[in-house]
């Protein structure tokens, strides 16, 4: 008995060194899975970037862009050139990293959100040097896939302004998985930074990893890159155009849908709107691979009317211009969301051949 007592304390402890051992061997090999585990989801933001008070913007330096952007008459400018890029960094002594993240929260309270009331600005500049500002607008009534998220809208805005790269996105707030498809589809994404409020810049990559792009689906050209010659010829008679409707709305209409970006769907579309000074205004299917976050030609003239300072009260008449048979068509999203945000503006649809 006292043998077999003594063979099984021994065996006891060696099994407590075999345990200690496995535990410390554990311990040695955690870091690798702790990295492992730090690939965060695309509608997360990296778990060790946070946002303190003491890095945040102050008031000071706020008032002191606010000072600077209206004694330039930019204060409700959405784009800005090179030089003005170049003059505010030299009157506030800062970097245009510093900059573009003072803009978001210039942005950020031009926002349109009726139905989260949720506020975010963005900031993207392109490889021209110049910046555009983006804010998210909501419909209120409309579907919520009617809504412009402010990366979309400052992505659109350099679109719109033939801007033909970019190399930052600053937002207010962590990119929802939406907005990282977006940017995902520039041309850029590759080397595009992300930079998260006060976050440390990081690759695009490093939020949305093991990305699904254009490239999965054989584009041929990404989003900001020049589209390919197309020669669209509308066929509408201009008894059926309804009145209010002038020929300029029209022939922007079909020029919006020779700019689109849609590699994929090839189904070219555009939009006009006219407003109450009488100014004609573009917008273009802006197609992405994961369908959903695809900008429609109206929501890109919203964009373009907002990002001049005009409000939607302002649109007057509208025109949409696409193929008569599209993969991807868009008479009765035009439809409803210009009777939301301007009910009395008349609509003429136009018919295109491609050839």
């Amino acid at each position: 008995f006292d043998a077999c007592a003594a063979v099984w304390v021994c065996l006891s402890r060696l099994y407590s060194v075999i345990v200690a051992w496995c535990q410390s061997r554990q311990r040695n090999i955690q870091p690798n899975v702790t990295k492992r585990k730090s690939l965060h989801c695309f509608c997360a933001s990296p778990p060790t970037r946070t946002l303190t008070m003491a890095t945040a913007p102050s008031d000071v330096i706020l008032e002191q862009l606010s000072t600077q952007l209206t004694a330039m008459g930019l204060e409700r400018v959405f784009k800005l050139e090179v030089a003005e890029v170049e003059q505010l960094c030299t009157a506030l002594s800062i970097d245009t990293d510093a900059l573009l993240r003072l803009l978001v929260v210039y942005a950020k309270p031009h926002a349109i959100p009726p139905v989260s009331n949720f506020y975010v600005g963005a900031a993207c500049r392109g490889t021209s040097g110049r910046i555009y500002l983006g804010v998210n607008v909501e419909f209120r009534g409309s579907p919520m896939n009617d809504a412009i998220h402010a990366e979309q809208f400052a992505i659109t805005n350099a679109m719109v302004h033939g801007e033909t790269g970019l190399t930052e996105v600053a937002t207010s707030a962590a990119p929802c998985g939406h907005c990282r498809q977006f940017m995902n589809e520039v041309n850029t994404a590759k080397s595009l930074r992300v930079m998260i409020a006060q976050d440390p810049p990081a690759p695009l990559s490093d939020y949305l990893p093991e990305a699904f792009g254009p490239h999965n689906l054989n584009a041929s050209y990404f989003l900001l890159d020049k589209p390919p010659q197309r020669k669209l010829v509308s066929s509408v008679e201009s008894s059926t155009i309804p009145s209010g409707v002038p020929a300029a709305c029209i022939d922007a209409a079909v020029q919006g849908a020779i700019k689109s970006y849609c590699p994929v769907t090839n189904a070219p579309a555009g939009a006009a709107i006219v407003l109450a000074d009488g100014k004609v205004l573009d917008g273009s299917f802006l197609e992405n691979c994961a369908f959903n976050p695809s900008i429609a030609p109206l929501q890109a003239c919203i964009i373009h009317a907002i990002s001049n300072g005009y409000p939607l009260a302002d649109i007057k008449a509208a025109a949409l211009a696409q193929l008569a048979d599209p993969a991807v068509g868009f008479t009765q999203q035009t439809a409803a969301l210009l009777a939301n945000v301007a009910p009395q503006a008349p609509l003429a649809t136009i018919t295109l051949t491609q050839q």
